[in-house]
């Protein structure tokens, strides 16, 4: 909560961007099926989540996490007919069609406030019995400075 004392809820990217899904007019608002959020990071690295959709309510399959592309689509390997979304799925196209032939793409890659604003709704929605007060930013990798001061100084506490 603010010093006003209002709820908040905190959203990933992955998650608000998987919300796109909804705006899209070839997908319905109750829209049902998995949504692969995929951001490209560089040298052939993506953050990653997955999510399934039923009635237009979101769930998480496969938590957000950053990898190689790679391995992101081999970890995604038991899982089909997937709506890949985000800049990482313009960037790896020809990667994933060659794992998921049958998949689609969304048209709406980029992050936007009102998928942002749909995804903290809900989530408040579903969280109305938790305490709101322990929101914290989620880093699924150390900023790079960080892990070359680790490396100079021996610490292996790769992440």
């Amino acid at each position: 909560s603010d010093s006003m004392n209002l709820p908040c809820v905190g959203v990933s990217s992955l998650e608000a961007l998987a919300y796109n899904v909804k705006l899209i007019d070839k997908f319905e608002s109750n829209f049902s099926g998995l949504v692969c959020s995929l951001i490209d990071c560089g040298n052939c690295n993506c953050y990653y989540a997955l999510y399934k959709f039923e009635d237009g309510v979101c769930n998480t399959v496969v938590e957000p996490c950053s990898d190689s592309i790679e391995n992101a689509l081999v970890s995604l390997s038991s899982y089909s007919d997937i709506v890949f979304i985000g800049d990482g799925c313009i960037t790896y196209r020809n990667e994933i069609l060659s794992k998921f032939p049958n998949c689609l793409f969304a048209d709406d890659n980029l992050l936007n406030s009102y998928s942002l604003g749909i995804a903290g709704l809900e989530l408040y929605q579903k969280s109305l019995d938790k305490n709101f007060s322990d929101i914290l930013p989620l880093y699924l990798k150390k900023p790079q400075a960080q892990r070359q001061l680790e490396m100079k100084l021996g610490i292996s506490d790769e992440n």
